[in-house]
């Protein structure tokens, strides 16, 4: 009995310690990547944004809400002692609400999504990333087909200047952009000073922060999402339609953290720039623009902070 308790002790010690390591481990490797940062900063997040309605540009007296729910859940493998390998489970929920002389009218549509993310320390200072996901973005009202495959991928190399600056570029594609073909990617990361720093990956995210204390951050951010979904022929009676939309926002956040891993953002966002498009195949079919509107957003994550210089108390 008491050979069995030491063993069960000693297998739990070793589990322990190679889970100590793996945090460790992860915690270097995405430092020295900043891209990391950009593309899957946390192992779990979940993040709502509210638009209320704004107006349809042109004659027309439509008025649309939108509401949006994302959630992400990645867990880090180590394929060698420098090979990092980070599957990440995504989902992505689209509401629009539509208010028109006509009557009133609603759009669900989803995105659920698999990426691979593989992470390869090259040298000291060079670091190598590469991502591929699959997924499907659909209104999931009749059987998926290949209008629904939802693809993208990323190749992105970043040089370490110094432990507070780092670059990177590559070239992204990503059918959620509305865009069909790939798109140069620029990755940053500058703290200029112990608690100041500018971070994202461009153009999808921009953004300059402050550390106020160890638990606040204020800062402003800019962002660019969007995504592209088929819908099913029941819902217009046409086949082969799909609706890509394009946001940028820009606005103030505030960020509230628990420690170095547990965080919360709170946002506003202006948006500067809201199209939609519906597509038959390739061929665009309709468009429509919204007049700007400020919207909310919340987002909880657990991940590390990648601020450098921290005091001992973060």
């Amino acid at each position: 009995m008491s050979e069995s308790l030491a063993f069960v002790a000693r297998v739990a010690r070793a589990w322990r310690a190679r889970v100590l390591v793996t945090v460790f481990t992860l915690l270097l490797v995405l430092s020295f990547a900043p891209s990391a940062w950009a593309q899957a900063d946390s192992l779990a997040s979940v993040q709502g944004e509210l638009y209320p309605y704004a107006k349809r540009s042109g004659t027309s007296n439509d008025q649309i809400g939108v509401s949006i729910f994302r959630a992400s859940l990645g867990f880090p493998i180590f394929l060698s002692k420098k090979t990092l390998l980070i599957p990440t489970l995504g989902y992505e929920r689209f509401e629009a609400s539509i208010r028109s002389p006509s009557g009133n009218q609603s759009l669900l549509l989803q995105a659920p999504s698999l990426t691979m993310m593989l992470l390869q320390p090259l040298t000291e200072r060079i670091t190598l990333m590469g991502s591929v996901g699959v997924g499907f973005a659909s209104d999931f009202s009749a059987p998926l087909s290949e209008q629904d495959l939802l693809l993208s991928g990323m190749l992105v190399g970043i040089y370490k200047f110094s432990d507070s600056f780092s670059l990177g570029t590559g070239v992204s594609y990503d059918r959620r952009s509305g865009n069909l073909l790939p798109v140069p990617l620029g990755i940053m990361r500058w703290q200029m000073s112990e608690n100041a720093r500018l971070i994202g990956a461009i153009p999808a995210t921009l953004s300059f922060e402050y550390r106020v204390t160890p638990w606040l951050s204020s800062g402003f951010r800019a962002a660019f999402n969007g995504n592209r979904y088929h819908f099913g022929e029941g819902q217009f009676q046409q086949e082969r339609l799909q609706l890509a939309y394009s946001n940028v926002v820009l606005g103030p956040k505030l960020v509230f953290s628990v420690g170095d891993w547990i965080h919360l953002e709170a946002y506003a966002a202006v948006t500067a720039y809201r199209r939609y498009d519906v597509y038959s195949d390739r061929d665009s079919v309709a468009e429509l623009n919204l007049g700007p509107t400020m919207g909310y957003g919340l987002r909880m994550w657990i991940g590390p902070s990648f601020w450098k210089n921290a005091s001992p108390t973060q």
